[in-house]
């Protein structure tokens, strides 16, 4: 045996395998000794199994990596393999160690035995997902997109290509939509002469903040580049006059924003001709009037361009004289609250909350720290 492996055997390091352990094992009952109250209104049939689940919880949200190579190098029970059986793992490797030791220790009675623990595992299963198809020991779950409410050929393609779940995700659509997908997986498996479970998945607590005011209004007009940042295509912008209603242009798409400008500074602009601005940001921008199509003028920048209420337009005539505009109305950007590193975010039930600061009437979510378009709380 060589020194490497003559210390795994030390003593302190089979105690310090035991205090890790340890830890594990009182997280896993801290665990259920929380979960008390809801553990209590499971049905006797399955109590234990939701006992040994919360145990589950408690070891997944460990790190156990370098344990389990630890236990694996003297030989030991990884705990790889104890999701049926959380406490009766811990504790059968516990009482390994300890005997190692010199130490005496009487395990505990846990909820779920490692003989019986797989054999109920296995049972759950069925009972939920139903029996492995013949060929394979496990089950194939599909959630189903929100296409398979009114696409009955995309739920037989499911079915004929061996779906055995079909999970309908009850955080999207509508009732409505959930029985068309039931009556469509109905129909698919009787028609395949297959049985195929459907999984509901109650949609759980989420957070909304309702209605928040509308953020800034800003356009930004950016290019596209390559994975070197060299410029593909320029920025776009269709500029119109005013005084027009809608205007209809080939060279107003919906990837060339319109902004509105003076009808007489538009008047002049011709292609080739220079547009001089400072955006939002402060960025002295050049832009090139590219194209005059009836009445839209396009023009392009190879550089990003934040334009916000108060950012004006530079024009210098083919006589020399320099011509200025304002902006027409800009979109808006969405509502937002911006939730910093400690910041606090308080939640109310109501819509209708006051908020505590202006006594108006908020959104029902709202932050303490840097905030956009809502009221710190």
């Amino acid at each position: 045996m060589d020194g490497g492996a003559r210390d795994l055997w030390r003593p302190e390091t089979l105690r310090a395998l035991i205090g890790a352990l340890d830890r594990l094992r009182a997280s896993s009952l801290a665990e259920e000794a929380r979960l008390a109250a809801p553990l209590a209104r499971v049905a006797p049939a399955h109590r234990e199994s939701a006992r040994n689940l919360a145990h589950y919880l408690a070891l997944r949200r460990v790190d156990l990596r370098e344990l389990q190579e630890a236990l694996a190098h003297i030989g030991l029970s990884s705990l790889g393999r104890s999701e049926a059986h959380v406490l009766a793992t811990l504790e059968r490797v516990l009482a390994v160690l300890r005997r190692l030791c010199g130490e005496a220790w009487t395990p505990s009675t846990p909820p779920v035995g490692i003989r019986h623990g797989s054999a109920r595992l296995a049972r759950n299963a069925e009972a939920l997902f139903g029996a492995p198809p013949p060929g394979r020991d496990v089950r194939v779950m599909v959630t189903l997109p929100d296409e398979a409410a009114h696409d009955a050929t995309l739920v037989e393609r499911l079915v004929g290509a061996g779906m055995d779940v079909a999970r309908i995700n009850g955080a999207h659509g509508e009732p409505a939509d959930w029985l068309a997908m039931a009556r469509h997986v109905r129909a698919a498996a009787a028609a395949c002469g297959r049985t195929v479970r459907i999984a509901f998945d109650l949609a759980g607590p989420k957070l909304r903040t309702g209605p928040l005011p509308p953020g800034p209004a800003v356009l930004k007009l950016r290019p596209q580049r390559d994975r070197l940042g060299r410029v593909l295509a320029p920025a776009r912008v269709a500029l119109v006059p005013d005084a027009e209603p809608a205007v209809a242009s080939a060279l107003a798409t919906a990837d060339v924003p319109q902004v509105r400008v003076d009808a007489d500074w538009w008047a002049a602009l011709r292609e080739g001709d220079a547009i001089d601005l400072v955006d939002a940001r402060g960025a002295d921008r050049h832009w090139t009037v590219a194209h005059r199509d009836g009445a839209v003028v396009l023009a392009e920048s190879t550089h990003t361009t934040y334009l916000a209420p108060g950012v004006r337009l530079l024009h210098v005539g083919r006589r020399g004289g320099v011509h200025t505009t304002g902006l027409g109305p800009l979109p808006q950007l969405p509502g937002a609250i911006t939730l910093d590193v400690g910041a606090r975010l308080r939640a109310r039930s109501s819509s209708a909350a006051r908020c505590p600061r202006c006594s108006r009437r908020c959104a029902p979510a709202s932050a303490s720290g840097s905030t956009t378009g809502a009221s710190a709380a």
